[in-house]
């Protein structure tokens, strides 16, 4: 009884530490809705973490519009953009079985959702047929990897491959990604070969040309916590539990280059909008940002107390001009980029860095697990 005492005194506290709004250089943001999770709520598990998409039906007549995808547990909730302070439009139970990652990507055949599981399945979906579906069942065009069956090891996420229209990958926590089509029939046994060492980069290709999926990538022996494509598609950068972040070129199968953590494993990784740098959170409770010209890391960001779980950078922030206009000073030549990561020391920090290699905080707003914070 003490205990359960505690843990909701705690979370009093936490509520009364929670900034009603903040302000940063293009205005203020103010608090609209939050949520809190039950006292009975469990610690923080990468593998069972929260993951949120954004997705903008087009097409679909009355359910156009856009939706937040997130899981929570076995659930997986359908919210409507506009109405944060809503319950979920949809919600999408498995027994059994957990949702761990998902991705949206508009498609003409209209099969443009995937969710990845912990039991190593992907699941092809039509966002459209599940909002119109009444019951919390899913309706899947396709299960690939279906129990397991040749990788019985957690989806760690799944993507869509921005340069070629159906394909899309998933990553494990076994360190492999595999390549998959989604015009083609699922594969209960593709037979790749066994790599020779697990440890170091290889692809392998099935041996029939009907199996799907259409290739493994053997990338590192632990697992691929994060993974994202360049905004040109080019790249493709992964995180590993190794500490280290290995930037691929998936169109002609090479390892370009990489990054290593200044301590601990990678949990996030994230693209400048011009495809430049890439920044990456993980177990050293840094924000570090990559240079792919100079094949360095150029800045650290210090400020965080715990784990940073997410990171990403601004891609619609400008910097802002200076207020004297006759200032034309170097440093407003450089545009610069903001960045945003999220930490489990509840915090969501931005940052403004430029090419000179500064990082600094900009501002910090102290956020309790489970609320939401959006622009007012």
């Amino acid at each position: 009884m003490a205990a359960v005492q505690q843990q909701v005194q705690q979370q009093q506290q936490q509520q009364q530490q929670l900034k009603q709004s903040f302000k940063t250089v293009e205005g203020r943001y103010r608090l609209t809705a939050e949520r809190y999770p039950p006292t009975n709520g469990t610690n923080y598990r990468m593998a069972r973490a929260t993951r949120l998409t954004y997705a903008n039906l087009r097409g679909a007549g009355d359910i156009d519009g856009p939706y937040l995808i997130y899981n929570v547990n076995d659930t997986l909730y359908i919210s409507d953009a506009n109405c944060i302070d809503k319950e979920p439009y949809k919600s999408i139970t498995f027994p059994g079985l957990l949702p761990i990652c998902h991705a949206y990507q508009q498609a003409a055949d209209g099969n443009d959702l995937l969710i990845g599981f912990f039991s190593g399945e992907v699941a092809v979906v039509s966002l459209r047929q599940q909002l119109l579906e009444p019951s919390r069942k899913l309706i899947a065009s396709a299960t690939h990897n279906a129990g397991g069956c040749f990788n019985a090891s957690r989806c760690t996420n799944v993507l869509w491959y921005p340069k070629e229209d159906g394909i899309f990958v998933s990553t494990h926590a076994d360190g492999s990604m595999y390549v998959f089509d989604k015009n083609k029939e699922p594969s209960s046994d593709p037979s790749f070969p066994t790599p020779k060492d697990p440890s170091a980069f290889s692809i392998s290709y099935p041996k029939s040309s009907k199996s799907n999926p259409l290739a493994r990538w053997t990338v590192c022996s632990s697992a691929i916590n994060a993974a994202a494509f360049s905004p040109d598609g080019v790249m493709l950068a992964l995180g590993g539990r190794d500490g280290i972040v290995r930037v691929f070129n998936p169109s002609l199968g090479q390892l370009v280059m990489g990054a290593r953590s200044y301590y601990g494993a990678v949990l996030s990784v994230g693209w400048s909008k011009d495809a430049k740098f890439i920044v990456m959170g993980g177990e050293d409770d840094l924000v570090t940002v990559f240079s792919l010209s100079e094949r360095q890391i150029v800045a650290w960001g210090e400020g965080h107390c715990s784990w940073v779980s997410s990171v990403a950078f601004d891609p619609h922030w400008t910097r802002p001009p200076p207020s004297d206009p006759e200032d034309v000073a170097d440093e407003y030549e450089d545009p610069g980029y903001r960045i945003v990561s999220v930490s489990q020391d509840s915090q969501l920090a931005f940052w403004e860095f430029t090419t000179d290699g500064v990082a600094t905080p900009s501002n910090r707003i102290v956020m309790p697990v489970g609320s939401t914070a959006a622009e007012g």
